[in-house]
């Protein structure tokens, strides 16, 4: 199976990462969870760091 472009990594891995906090922040409004407002904060900063170091990843293997 042949590709017309190459897979975008950082933007898949942020992409999953804001699917999974918008599920969470969903389970918290409907009372499944129990999310405070102090973890929002750093559970954005985490997403952002994934995306981060999958786009060093990426990088380092092309080069």
């Amino acid at each position: 199976m042949k590709r017309d472009r190459p897979l975008h990594l950082p933007s898949l891995v942020v992409g999953i990462g804001l699917i999974v906090f918008g599920a969470v922040l969903l389970l918290d409004a409907l009372d499944v969870l129990d999310v405070s407002g102090g973890a929002i904060a750093p559970a954005l900063l985490a997403i952002a760091g994934a995306g981060l170091l999958a786009a060093g990843v990426r990088e380092r293997r092309r080069g």
